[in-house]
């Protein structure tokens, strides 16, 4: 059975006092098994502890809230708190598990008062001096907090124009390879334009010849003219 408390041993209220300030003190169960918790003090009519009592699994952890009733006066800055806090606890086994809380808790200051562990806590007030260092130091955490977060901002900033940058590269990179595949294309093309032209050309002027009984087409034009030229002589001397 392990029940550890935080604070441990002095639970401090801030000032002002006037004001019912409230303080937490968190219990942890680093145990293996259910625990049952009460919490007592020695002034009762001047604190409101919620909750006051319960039950808390292995592993587990929970907040208790210990309200100071307003003080009429405010103490002096060196005035003593004498009032103290006692939380009790024990291990929920064997027939405590059929209990009630209040009825365990009845059963076990009878019977199983030396398995009960206690945990004491004393109680401060808060002077204006040490108010003062906690000021200043919550503010200094508070100014290294903000100047952590605008760093990590810039980072983040840094990161995401490095990464867009990194984008554009890519970006350009593909259109370049694109481009270079278009322009290997429009080679290709304009070499197998140019070898179809150039081997179609002597065909187209083979076809004509082998028509022309092996004459080229100016020649044939030449001598049909020439003889059509003749046939009219001739006809016009008769």
């Amino acid at each position: 059975m392990s029940l550890e408390l935080e604070p441990s041993d002095l639970l401090l209220f801030p000032r002002p006092l006037a004001d019912g300030p409230s303080v937490l003190m968190k219990v942890h169960n680093t145990g293996d098994e259910l625990l049952a918790f009460k919490v007592k003090t020695t002034a009762p009519r001047h604190y409101c502890v919620r909750p006051n009592a319960g039950l808390i699994g292995p592993g587990d952890s929970l907040s208790i809230e210990v309200t100071l009733q307003p003080l009429k006066t405010e103490p002096a800055d060196n005035a003593t708190c004498k009032d103290k806090f006692l939380v009790q606890s024990i291990p929920v086994i064997g027939n405590l598990t059929k209990m009630d809380l209040s009825d365990l808790w009845t059963h076990v200051e009878a019977n199983l008062k030396n398995e009960i562990r206690q945990n004491k806590l004393k109680c401060a007030y808060m002077s204006n001096t040490h108010l003062v260092n906690k000021t200043s130091q919550v503010g200094t955490a508070v100014a290294s907090q903000q100047a952590e977060i605008k760093n990590k901002a810039r980072q983040e900033a840094s990161s995401q124009e490095d990464s867009e940058v990194a984008r554009m590269k890519k970006k350009l990179a593909e259109y370049q390879q694109e481009i270079a595949a278009l322009r290997k294309r429009t080679v290709e093309d304009e070499s197998k334009r140019a070898r179809y032209e150039e081997g179609s050309e002597p065909m187209i002027r083979t076809q004509v010849i082998e028509k022309t009984n092996g004459y080229p087409p100016h020649i044939v034009v030449l001598l049909i003219a020439l003889t059509a030229v003749a046939v009219w002589y001739f006809m016009n001397s008769r």
